[in-house]
């Protein structure tokens, strides 16, 4: 119980108060006395014991789902950063992977080069080609040797050059054929073929591809050498080949 001492010329009376906590009880002491009245007012009790009290049973079920939570939160977290590291791991791998291909396929690049040779003879396609289209006719252009060990005139046979150079036959047309070398480190390939020219005359093509990045020599240098070395030999042979298709 407390007391408060109010002016009698201002109050008479206090008003119960609205709020919860603390409720005003009004109550006449007496009379006035020295020109004052006393009033009193009673206070609903505090206690600090109470406010230190255990949790009641909503109160440590919250306890019990705030942990959870935590503890939900930490895996999550952990679970996240296992996965981010394996992320980062895959792409370091790829990254490393890519980089391996890179360089094996710049180590094992191409470079292909094509040398077209034509000349002009005085004779009719048809009569060329009996005289110089014979897959084994590149014996008597070139003075040497060749023989058939495998097939006949079809696609898929094979001839043997001077004894020691095979070449398979993989495409032919009526005055053309191609053939290759499967053995060769260039993956060599050549092209013989005669095309009209007018009634009286044609043109004969012989054309070779491969692979100079694979040349014993691949620099620029090496690489012009090589072109210009196959260049002269191969006029020379389509110089021999139009001799015998322009002989009557």
């Amino acid at each position: 119980m407390r007391a408060t001492a109010i002016d009698g010329s201002r109050a008479r009376w206090v008003m119960r108060s609205k709020t919860p906590q603390k409720v005003l009880r009004r109550t006449r002491l007496g009379a006035e006395q020295g020109g004052s009245l006393l009033v009193a007012y009673n206070k609903r009790p505090t206690s600090l014991a109470g406010s230190l009290s255990p949790p009641g049973p909503r109160s440590r079920q919250g306890l019990a789902g705030t942990r959870q939570s935590a503890q939900t939160y930490v895996e999550n977290q952990k679970r996240g950063s296992h996965q981010m590291k394996l992320q980062i791991a895959a792409a370091v791998l790829t990254l490393s992977l890519a980089g391996a291909a890179h360089a094996a396929d710049a180590e094992h690049a191409t470079d292909y080069v094509t040398i077209p040779l034509e000349t002009t003879v005085k004779a009719p396609a048809d009569v060329v080609w009996k005289k110089v289209g014979g897959f084994c006719d590149i014996g008597g252009w070139m003075h040497t040797t060749c023989v058939i060990t495998s097939g006949g005139a079809d696609v898929g046979a094979v001839r043997r050059i001077a004894g020691r150079v095979d070449e398979v036959l993989v495409s032919k047309t009526a005055w053309s054929y191609t053939y290759a070398q499967p053995k060769s480190p260039i993956d060599y390939h050549g092209t013989v073929e005669v095309r009209p020219d007018g009634k009286t005359q044609s043109k004969l093509i012989y054309t070779l591809v491969y692979d100079a990045a694979a040349l014993k020599d691949p620099t620029p240098d090496g690489k012009a050498k090589d072109v210009a070395g196959r260049t002269k030999m191969f006029t020379g042979v389509l110089n021999t080949m139009k001799t015998i298709a322009e002989t009557k």
